[in-house]
């Protein structure tokens, strides 16, 4: 009984950490995490879990065909699955590795546009409707992580009213 209630106080604590590991530093969380905790498989294990949520909050940046999109949970697809809506393409995303993998057409047309450019970033946009209210979401992601000071720099999420 003891053993088990260690293994869920680990199991808290490991997502914990990894909730709030800064944008781009997720993969050398779980590494270090795994060497302090001594239980790889547990990690790996609470890293699945919660790696999805945080790329999607984050909007980290991945590459569908040689383009950057990014992962959002208005591009999710379910079953880790995302879509580029420029290209329709869509992929499955291995959020522990932080790999792509099955990159196939996608069937399913969206009404997008891009509404504005960063020098810094990356930008996706999505049309949807909430009831009669048609809505842009813009997802911008100008995370500049600083490798040397170990310092992250946020992002922003933002509903703009269509206007007619």
């Amino acid at each position: 009984m003891r053993d088990q209630l260690h293994k869920l106080e680990k199991a808290s604590l490991i997502c914990g950490l990894l909730c709030q590991s800064p944008p781009g530093d997720f993969g050398q969380v779980v590494q270090d995490l795994s060497a302090l905790v001594r239980d790889d498989k547990l990690v790996r294990q609470e890293a699945a879990c919660v790696g999805a949520c945080h790329n999607k909050n984050n909007f980290t940046p991945i590459q569908i065909n040689g383009r950057t999109v990014l992962l959002t949970h208005y591009n999710d697809l379910g079953g880790n699955s995302f879509f580029d809506s420029q290209d329709k393409f869509s992929v499955e995303f291995d959020h522990l590795c932080g790999v792509t993998i099955k990159p196939q057409l996608h069937s399913v047309m969206l009404d997008v546009g891009e509404l504005c450019h960063f020098p810094v970033g990356n930008c996706c946009t999505f049309k949807k409707s909430l009831g009669e209210r048609q809505l842009f979401v813009a997802c911008i992601e100008a995370h500049q992580y600083h490798q040397i000071t170990g310092t992250a720099f946020g992002c922003q999420t933002g509903l703009l009213p269509r206007l007619h």
